[in-house]
């Protein structure tokens, strides 16, 4: 049985129904898969290509507005929201240079089999499929 938790602009989605799932990225090819699963408080980002994998981790919030910046306080407490606000570092190894990466994501939709985001800054859409 689909359980749709929120479907639109006007509804908030639940954190939970982000949790405790491998959400696959619908456009991975034969050659790659791209995956993300979520706790509380981060997003594992996953790039698995033949027997390499490269992982990527973000702290992240549940908004019901676009945040300009990323509040690290909210972090783990709302617990729904219409918007993801994301938040990493990396470091450039030949240079220790910090590169600070704050993404915005719109919440499409959540149900228990598909996560579709859309990418506030260039409105790419992101889909995917419970693994």
């Amino acid at each position: 049985m689909l359980m749709n938790y929120s479907f639109g602009q006007s509804n908030n989605f639940t954190q939970q129904a982000l949790m405790n799932k491998k959400w696959k990225y619908n456009i991975s090819s034969d050659s790659y898969r791209i995956y993300s699963t979520y706790t509380a408080t981060e997003e594992e980002h996953s790039l698995i290509y033949e027997n390499d994998s490269i992982k990527t981790t973000s702290l992240y919030y549940l908004s019901d507005n676009i945040d300009t910046t990323f509040n690290f306080q909210q972090v783990g407490k709302n617990k729904t929201g219409k918007y993801i606000m994301m938040y990493r570092e990396e470091t450039l190894e030949s240079t220790g240079e910090v590169l600070i990466f704050f993404d915005q994501f719109e919440i499409v939709e959540l149900n228990d089999s598909i996560l579709s985001l859309k990418n506030v800054k260039n409105r790419l859409l992101i889909p995917y499929t419970k693994e």
